[in-house]
């Protein structure tokens, strides 16, 4: 940690980034490694080109987020800078123009995903900790522990809180309950978070849910729904803001590996995997050139619909003969 804490406090000016398809915990790194920034007085941009779930946009008050092309418009007056990448496994998955990576003096790889590739000049990645929000905790309490402000500590603590499924996962332990009681002490709005993240949501959200469950199978203890553009276009609902039924699948009795198959374009799928027990679903992602965690992971497939069951069908079967074997 200490090399990457020392070129944060040398450098000046910072572009910050994560991941295409924003989540909690992209955007609540992203923004508050920005206004972490801004606080010590250094120089900083928030880029994705992306856009930002609409339960998340709380996190945007007084702060903006821009496009690449502002940066290469050279509106911003940053002719030298640190690129800070947060919550990206693959440098190919970064949400932001390949020239602004490229150009970038030295690119800051802060992250948790085990199938990170150290894309880096400096990687700073812990795959055993719950979150990148987590993880960036523990980084800006190493650089100024005091100016960690009600902003930054509220934008951390949503980001922990979504990628743990409102710490549920497997993946917290002690110090996750630890850095959120530290990052309430900072004055994280839990109220907000709460109500904003999960009781909200709209007729809409809910229409999607019956159009999705209609689709629901469970075979030999995998689980899986189908999401298509046609229940999009029927409950109103946006392709970015549909992360919320990624979970329902492992959250029902008798499902070791809930799958979600979503229709991204005609014969494209985006495949979301989730776990419970002791069965690795990245291996399961890994499969199709995906990653991610042990017990949340996903990728991307091309092909029927029927093809894509029936291939995740026979790995996920596979994988948890592998890990739980025929009990």
């Amino acid at each position: 940690m200490q090399e990457l804490v020392e070129r944060i406090r040398q450098k000046k000016n910072f572009v910050v980034t994560s991941h295409v398809n924003p989540d909690g915990d992209n955007i609540g790194s992203s923004v508050a490694m920005t206004r972490y920034l801004r606080s010590i007085g250094k120089d900083a941009v928030h880029i994705l080109d992306d856009d930002i779930p609409e339960n998340l946009k709380f996190l945007l008050s007084d702060h903006e987020i821009l496009r690449s092309d502002r940066m290469q418009d050279n509106k911003l007056g940053l002719d030298s800078y640190d690129l800070i990448v947060v919550d990206c496994s693959v440098e190919n998955r970064i949400a932001i123009a390949p020239n602004i990576i490229e150009e970038a003096d030295c690119v800051l790889n802060i992250d948790h995903h085990m199938s990170n590739t150290n894309f880096g000049d400096i990687n700073f990645i812990l795959p055993e900790v719950s979150s990148t929000c987590e993880v960036l905790t523990g980084v800006l309490r190493n650089i100024d522990e005091d100016a960690i402000g009600e902003s930054v500590a509220t934008a951390l603590y949503t980001g922990i809180s979504t990628d743990t499924g409102n710490f549920l996962f497997p993946a917290v332990n002690e110090k996750t309950f630890q850095t959120a009681a530290f990052l309430t002490t900072k004055g994280a709005d839990r109220v907000t978070i709460a109500n904003e993240l999960y009781r909200n949501e709209s007729l809409e959200s809910r229409k999607l849910t019956r159009l999705v469950l209609e689709t629901f199978q469970i075979e030999n203890r995998v689980g899986m729904i189908v999401m298509t553009q046609a229940m999009l276009e029927e409950s109103g609902v946006d392709y970015k803001d549909t992360d919320f039924i990624a979970n329902i699948p492992i959250d029902t009795k008798g499902v070791s590996v809930g799958i979600l198959i979503k229709e991204r374009a005609e014969g494209e799928y985006k495949i979301s995997v989730r776990s419970k027990e002791r069965v690795d679903v990245c291996e399961i992602a890994k499969k199709f050139d995906g990653g991610g965690h042990y017990h949340a992971s996903g990728c991307t497939i091309c092909g029927e619909i029927s093809e894509v069951i029936e291939q995740l069908q026979k790995v996920s079967e596979e994988q948890i003969l592998k890990d739980l074997g025929n009990g």
